[in-house]
């Protein structure tokens, strides 16, 4: 029985800023943006992710710098946006307060920026959680903040990584992938459902969520 639906902040909840920013960032370096690039910086932690761009491509540029780098483009993207919250999430966290489970969100920024973000969506949410220490955070959200089982949580996120790391925990779990390389390897990891908008998540597949669950076929 699902208890807990964590909603990832940034491609789920809102808008994903950070593939056309990263993309922007290796443009600026002058690299080319592939899927591996995705997969390998893509729900890491922050530190991690710039030692990762500085050994590969043997830059002179600091892991401070590189980060820095990385939230300049961020602040001008956002400033080019407007309104980050995605379409269909006031409908969606309307429908979840009518079910008995607890919903929290989760992702690698500060609490600060999902608060200021959310604003009047924010009561809706139990908790955020920032795993920017602990990515992706999901055996750390079952285990220490919530201390239940992996089946018991269902997670909705835009990354394969974090699918891959539910699969491993046997943990539920719905795709929006942000990309079309998050997409097809959302595919190859064997996602079961895979979707557009958070406006597609409905009692209809939640029911059969916890039917797999039941079923014990979660990922089967």
């Amino acid at each position: 029985m699902i208890t807990h639906i964590g909603l990832n902040i940034d491609g789920v909840l809102l808008k994903d800023t950070f593939s056309p920013v990263l993309k922007a960032v290796f443009e600026k370096l002058g690299f080319d943006y592939t899927p591996e690039i995705e997969r390998q910086l893509f729900s890491q932690n922050q530190n991690k992710a710039a030692g990762f761009i500085q050994e590969k491509y043997k830059l002179s540029l600091s892991k401070e710098e590189l980060i820095a780098l990385y939230f300049k483009e961020r602040n001008q993207y956002l400033n080019s946006v407007g309104n980050m919250i995605n379409a269909g999430v006031d409908s969606l966290l309307s429908f979840l307060k009518t079910l008995k489970v607890s919903v929290f969100s989760y992702g690698g920024l500060p609490e600060d920026y999902f608060k200021k973000e959310m604003g009047e969506f924010y009561p809706y949410f139990a908790e955020y959680i920032c795993t920017n220490d602990f990515r992706p955070g999901l055996k750390e959200i079952i285990r220490d903040v919530y201390k239940t089982e992996a089946r018991s949580v269902l997670f909705v996120d835009d990354v394969n990584t974090v699918a891959e790391t539910a699969k491993c925990l046997n943990c539920p779990f719905i795709g929006i992938p942000s990309t079309p390389f998050q997409r097809a390897d959302m595919i190859k990891t064997g996602v079961k459902h895979i979707l557009d908008s958070v406006s597609q998540i409905n009692l209809q597949l939640l029911n059969e969520i916890e039917k797999e669950i039941a079923d014990e076929r979660i990922w089967q």
